[in-house]
């Protein structure tokens, strides 16, 4: 995923960063593994490229048929091209697309001003947006795919007057989508 060596450990004011040391194979090899989680909120993310494919749904056994490897089943058959996720965490969402899919542009949007200065170590493909708040952040750009990385209000994206409001006219048209990989839920710009 996103080179290790440029992330650094990290406690602060919202969110840490820390090292942890994981097997990685049946021999009992270990390697150093980034965690990033929030203080005052649940989510996380893991700098380590098996979890984040099976994220996407992208690994040899997601789609065997076993339901339950099939969480993620909102990333299936996606068309990228310009892409927005709403929220950055560690930067691995948007990383991991702009290595394996095909994409057009790919713009974050963030409001932890912190957490925008300590991630300085992504591509330059990838844009961040400086928000105030990520749950009324509406911009003028219009995209094909929005991913709604914005964990600690999974009920705004079924609610009615919420972010599923405020970023349904971001799609730029009517085979753009919306996801919500927590509740592995789709909507289409119809």
């Amino acid at each position: 995923m996103i080179d290790e060596s440029l992330i650094t450990p990290y406690e602060g004011t919202n969110f840490k960063v820390e090292k942890q040391n994981w097997v990685i194979d049946t021999d009992g090899n270990t390697r150093a593994v980034s965690i990033f989680s929030f203080k005052n909120k649940y989510g996380g993310y893991e700098n380590y490229e098996p979890m984040i494919t099976s994220y996407f749904n992208d690994c040899p056994d997601c789609n065997d048929g076993d339901e339950a490897l099939n969480y993620n089943t909102c990333f299936n058959n996606l068309v990228y091209g310009d892409v927005l996720v709403i929220g950055l965490g560690i930067g691995t969402i948007p990383e991991y697309i702009r290595r394996n899919k095909q994409y057009a542009t790919i713009d974050v949007v963030e409001d932890d001003q912190e957490l925008i200065d300590y991630v300085d170590f992504l591509h330059e493909d990838i844009n961040i947006i400086s928000t105030s708040d990520c749950e009324t952040y509406q911009g003028s750009k219009k995209y094909d795919l929005i991913i709604l990385e914005y964990y600690h209000h999974t009920d705004q994206f079924n609610a009615p007057g919420t972010m599923r409001h405020n970023y349904v006219p971001q799609l730029k048209n009517s085979d753009s989508v919306m996801i919500c990989p927590l509740i592995n839920k789709v909507i289409e710009n119809a």
